[in-house]
């Protein structure tokens, strides 16, 4: 089976497999603190054939991702209660999950926050503002298992 990322490397870090998204049904977690991003996030998915749940911090996307388990997780750096950094951890030391893709989304340009969001667990580090046709394109690529090797986090 064709995954998201090399398992044996993702399995060497976390001690557990990687979700699948397959390319007939992927439930994606959108996550951020600004709902008008939310939901045209949400909106241009749903119109691609996706199951979009979504949360409004990093504490509710932990929760949302135990319960749920989504295939893709769209993870904002920069929240209030629980930022996506410190979310993305928690989500990676789940035991009882098989582990989403977790794709940072920020306006922080610099080198800091992108190193920093890998070294926390992220899959992968794209800039907002996010054009809906990029996205997609980028979920797809996800998808399909295109996508570079998973980050790992540093040690």
């Amino acid at each position: 089976m064709q995954g998201l990322v090399h398992a044996e490397e993702h399995i060497a870090v976390y001690g557990r497999p990687i979700a699948r998204a397959s390319a007939a049904s992927c439930t994606v977690l959108v996550v951020d603190d600004i709902s008008d991003n939310r939901e045209l996030y949400a909106e241009v998915l749903r119109q691609e054939g996706y199951d979009v749940i979504s949360a409004r911090d990093g504490a509710e996307a932990v929760e949302a991702v135990e319960r749920h388990q989504p295939g893709i997780v769209l993870m904002d750096l920069g929240m209030p209660v629980v930022d996506g950094y410190e979310s993305t951890r928690r989500i990676r030391d789940l035991a009882k999950i098989a582990q989403p893709y977790i794709v940072a989304l920020s306006a922080f340009t610099d080198r800091t926050s992108r190193r920093r969001s890998l070294e926390a667990g992220c899959n992968e580090f794209l800039h907002k503002p996010l054009l809906p046709s990029d996205l997609t394109r980028k979920l797809a690529a996800i998808r399909e298992g295109t996508n570079a090797v998973a980050r790992t986090r540093a040690r």
